[in-house]
């Protein structure tokens, strides 16, 4: 393959099918795509910048461009490379910028679905391309979403001509390994409509408006709380006034008889509430005298019984 290439090129016969319009690719170039390494996520590497070098000067033309045959790509990598492409789909994601080689700090990754009208249950890494672009076009970010790659102008219809680069391994967080097939172009042709709502549209307006109803019903809440704490601070105030004043009633009423003045000795102390103490006992005993005795006399006391008169 190497040495039909190097020979039609020396001849300045095309090397490749239906070119014009579109820059040839030179030897050089020629030799270098024959270095792409198929089944790798590794873009810095001759053959890439080879494509690069050749389609930064394309003019914007479809002319010399043919329709992919994806399922002979996947089956016969080696033949189609380098061959231009006319790539119709709708447009993505966007692949996180590559540190490259000084001069295409501009090359950016898309996503094209070829298939867009199939559903995207059905659909896996053979109905996507990936297209490396040295004019990329000014695509957005989209406003609602969690993902960097989504764009705005995802789902819009778009056409592209690139030279197909290689078969692309990508893993997924899952571990699984994909291989897609990438292709280099210059730029893209936005196409206009979308072929219906991305699949990200629609979670991410629902969970739009939930932080929205979540955030309102957050502010709600504070209102209320900031409404019924003055009234509960009141509330607390008022009940301990009220719990002290009765508490300093009570000490109005109720007189403590001041202590004994009792010596600092501790013995005569002790002798003196001793006394206390039997004094105390016996003026008790003496109460208690009283009333047993006043409880007997009642008892004993009798009623008077009227005299009896004798016999006349």
């Amino acid at each position: 393959m190497r040495s039909v290439l190097l020979l039609l090129a020396i001849h300045g016969l095309p090397a490749l099918p239906a070119l014009a319009g579109l820059t040839p690719l030179t030897e050089s170039q020629l030799i270098r795509l024959e270095t792409a390494d198929d089944r790798s996520d590794e873009i810095r590497e001759a053959a890439f910048y080879a494509l690069l070098e050749n389609v930064a000067d394309w003019p914007r033309t479809r002319a010399g461009a043919v329709i992919p045959d994806y399922a002979d790509i996947l089956d016969q990598p080696q033949v189609w490379r380098g061959r231009p492409c006319l790539i119709e789909g709708t447009l993505q994601t966007r692949l996180p910028a590559r540190k490259l080689e000084r001069g295409w700090e501009k090359v950016r990754g898309l996503t094209i679905d070829i298939h867009p009208d199939k559903p995207m249950a059905e659909k896996n890494e053979k109905d996507f391309v990936i297209v490396y672009l040295t004019e990329p076009p000014d695509v957005r970010g989209a406003v609602l979403q969690w993902n960097d790659a989504l764009l705005d102008e995802t789902g819009t219809r778009v056409e592209v001509v690139a030279r197909f680069y290689k078969l692309q391994d990508s893993g997924n967080r899952g571990g699984a390994t994909k291989s897609y097939m990438a292709f280099v172009g210059r730029n893209l042709k936005l196409l206009g409509g979308k072929s219906g709502a991305p699949a990200w549209r629609i979670p991410a307006l629902m969970g739009a408006i939930v932080l929205m109803m979540a955030a309102f019903w957050w502010r709600l809440r504070r209102l209320r709380q900031g409404f019924a704490a003055p009234a509960r601070a009141t509330s607390l105030a008022s009940f301990i006034d009220q719990r002290r004043a009765e508490r300093e009633g009570e000490n109005e009423e109720t007189e403590l008889e001041p202590p004994p003045d009792l010596p600092e000795d501790p013995v005569d102390a002790l002798g003196i509430l001793a006394g206390d103490r039997a004094e105390a006992t016996e003026a008790a005993l003496e109460q208690l005298g009283r009333e047993a005795e006043s409880a007997t006399t009642e008892q004993i006391d009798t009623p008077e019984l009227p005299a009896r008169h004798g016999r006349s």
